[in-house]
């Protein structure tokens, strides 16, 4: 809360948006944990309703593909071990010199390969990957922004 000279109060509201790692667990037919596996990701962002956080979730055969903008620094080979961060994961950046769209790619047996799918900074945007939505068995439309331009892509899964 913060006072004015008049007396009067003014009402100042901050949201804040956590949007981390992501969980998944494979569960077999019987009910038993298979394995657990953890995507390291973290994206905390202040009064803009999230939109540039979270992850969009494709499913092809045997594959589960998450795509989520990530900073650019999460992919530099020292943090990263057999395609897994280890130790600090960098805070997502809406800025475009920090942020990259990256897919996530977790086979059945819960091995997981990371890699980039493009540089926000070349495209020019960002993704919104609540909005995203898989349209066939190996692809997903993807919705980008950045003030009032938009765009939209396809991601073809191989």
């Amino acid at each position: 809360m913060v006072s004015t000279t008049d007396g009067l109060e003014n009402i100042r509201t901050t949201t804040h948006y956590y949007y981390n790692d992501i969980i998944v667990i494979s569960i077999d037919p019987e009910g038993q944990i298979e394995w657990t596996e953890k995507i390291a990701k973290r994206q905390h962002t202040v009064n803009d309703f999230g939109y540039y956080s979270s992850y969009a979730l494709a499913i092809d055969d045997d594959k589960m593909n998450f795509i989520f903008n990530d900073n650019i620094k999460n992919l530099v080979s020292s943090a990263m071990t057999k395609g897994k961060l280890k130790g600090l994961v960098y805070n997502f950046s809406k800025s475009f010199k920090w942020s990259v769209t990256v897919l996530v790619q977790l086979d059945s047996d819960g091995r997981q390969v990371k890699e980039a799918l493009f540089n926000t900074k070349e495209a020019k945007f960002l993704i919104r990957p609540k909005v995203a939505k898989q349209i066939s068995n190996n692809e997903l439309v993807i919705y980008g922004q950045k003030k009032k331009a938009e765009r939209f892509g396809k991601i073809t899964f191989k």
